[in-house]
């Protein structure tokens, strides 16, 4: 029993890095072409948006094959994202300090995903 948790588990994580692979290069790209027309604290705001959406839509079709519709995981996924957003923008403002936009981007987007996995496995797509 043990042996098919861990699986189960490692299956989720797989498609977990692979959505968020492909979410992340929606988010990542947007930012790089907002920051031609905004300030990177905003560009992070619009690409992080057009990335919630597609991340909900990518994560409960692939990762964890729920329904879409389920309005309390609705509720609870762009619940966190309200939380995600301003702290992303936070770590970013802070290193753009240090880095270049970019690279303060990589680096808040890092330290998030572990994070973000966590929450969203436990308490977001819980079956």
């Amino acid at each position: 029993f043990q042996v098919l948790c861990n699986m189960k588990l490692a299956q989720y994580f797989s498609r977990y890095i692979i959505v968020s692979g492909i979410t992340y290069l929606i988010d990542f790209f947007g930012f790089i072409l907002f920051l031609n027309f905004f300030e990177p604290i905003i560009a992070n705001l619009i690409t992080k948006i057009f990335a919630a959406l597609s991340g909900y839509y990518l994560q409960s079709t692939i990762t964890y094959k729920t329904s879409l519709k389920n309005k309390k995981r609705i509720i609870k996924y762009f619940g966190s994202v309200l939380i995600y957003i301003p702290c992303s923008s936070l770590l970013i403002f802070v290193f753009i300090y240090f880095f270049k936009p970019v690279d303060a981007k990589i680096i808040s987007d890092i330290l998030l995903f572990l994070l973000t996995y966590i929450f969203t496995t436990k308490y977001i797509f819980k079956k």
